[in-house]
């Protein structure tokens, strides 16, 4: 069927399926490119991840918010790991997938600074 699915409004309980593949996963996928500098662990595990990330209709990509912006000092580092992976799924995923992206778990009280707000903006901008 087409996405979006129409629900009926007397509809109680939906299945989705979700599959999460994490950062530390996706850079396993990334490195994986090329196997000569660092072979992977896994070959069949990564295969079987980038056979999903081809077949999957949408892709919701979460950024921990708290850990983009707990050590600002690192931010540039985390924003270029952040381009890298989406770098990477824009030739996994198929030209027709609809992505979104949450930041979850702001830190503090789930409050950006003005800054932090348009730090975060450009990064994704960038991407």
């Amino acid at each position: 069927s087409t996405l979006p699915v129409s629900i009926d409004k007397d509809t109680r309980y939906v299945m989705l399926q979700m599959i999460e593949i994490g950062g530390d996963h996706l850079d396993e996928l990334i490195k994986s490119e090329h196997p000569e500098e660092t072979p992977p662990l896994q070959p069949q595990v990564l295969e079987r991840s980038k056979q999903i990330l081809a077949s999957a209709d949408r892709t919701l990509y979460v950024i921990n918010g708290n850990t983009l912006f707990g050590d600002l000092t690192k931010f540039g580092a985390s924003i270029t790991a952040l381009a890298t992976r989406w770098e990477y799924l824009s030739r996994v995923v198929p030209g027709s997938h609809a992505a979104i992206v949450l930041v979850s778990r702001l830190p503090l009280d789930d409050q950006l600074s003005p800054d932090e707000s348009g730090r975060l903006v450009e990064g994704v901008e960038t991407v």
